[in-house]
């Protein structure tokens, strides 16, 4: 699912990313609760203690935010009205283990401008599905134009 770091949409999953402490409030009534089928393997979440806040050595901009100033925002059809409205190609497989994942972000795309294609597959584009994925993306295409 896509993130934002404004505190004005989505769901607020900052506890979900080993944030804690101190931290700003996210707004009133901002849900806390991520969906179960959406909180990602442990693996690929990054805690306070493995997030750098350092600036560069140029004077440039900083490397990382402070992570107290970190938001992670999960945007979501149920919390957030934003639609994602560009033409869309969705490919996904019934047997994808994000495939609930898949199903959400097509749910945050404009309904007219979206096209889905579900395969029998996992998370990959199997050869066999090649000519409708084709299909669906001339699709897309063709409403830009």
């Amino acid at each position: 699912m896509p993130f934002s770091q404004s505190l004005d949409v989505g769901i607020d999953a900052r506890r979900y990313f080993g944030l804690s402490g101190k931290l700003k409030p996210s707004r009133p009534g901002c849900p806390t609760i991520v969906p179960e089928y959406l909180i990602t393997d442990p693996a690929y979440l990054k805690g306070e203690d493995e997030l750098d806040d350092s600036s560069s050595d140029d004077d440039g901009p900083p490397n990382f935010h402070n992570p107290r100033e970190i938001y992670y925002q999960m945007y979501h059809a149920s919390v957030d009205k934003i639609r994602i409205n560009i033409p869309t190609a969705n490919v996904f497989g019934r047997q994808d283990q994000w495939r609930l994942h898949s199903k959400d972000l097509v749910d945050l795309c404009a309904r007219d401008l979206t096209t889905v294609i579900e395969h029998d597959g996992g998370h990959e584009i199997p050869h066999s599905a090649s000519e409708g994925i084709c299909d669906a993306i001339e699709i897309a295409a063709a409403k830009v134009w």
